[in-house]
């Protein structure tokens, strides 16, 4: 009794010291391109391509944790093709303008770089057609 007490006062301590993270959202992004400085800028390269490591990474090395099997990879580059912070910054706004022009439904603005940068680079370089 005294150790699962003492683990539930442990619990209670970590989830108080825990610092929520969030990502760039679109809306933020779009901020930083409406008013561009060159601190910013550098700030967002460094951003995006430490994003676009992490992804590649995901990508790479994902598996289903369930069977301990690998599954396929979720988006596959060409092999001579090597992404920038200028390519993803045109997927990025590529992204936005196809949405402030299809829906009126802003709250597409709240996700995060990281979610959208997936879901484009998913859509954009499938794996099933290579």
């Amino acid at each position: 009794m005294r150790m699962s007490t003492r683990r539930i006062i442990t619990l209670a301590a970590l989830l108080f010291c825990m610092t929520p993270v969030y990502g760039l959202t679109i809306e933020q992004y779009s901020e930083i391109n409406k008013h561009p400085n060159s601190e910013d800028e550098l700030q967002l390269e460094i951003y995006l391509g430490g994003v676009y490591d992490g992804l590649k990474w995901f990508n790479a090395v994902h598996r289903d944790f369930h069977s301990g099997t690998f599954r396929s990879f979720f988006f596959c580059l060409p092999e001579n093709l090597h992404l920038n912070a200028k390519n993803l910054r045109n997927i990025l706004d590529h992204y936005i303008a196809n949405e402030m022009t299809s829906t009126t439904d802003w709250s597409w603005t709240k996700f995060t770089l990281e979610h959208v940068l997936l879901q484009e680079l998913i859509i954009t370089f499938p794996c099933d057609k290579r």
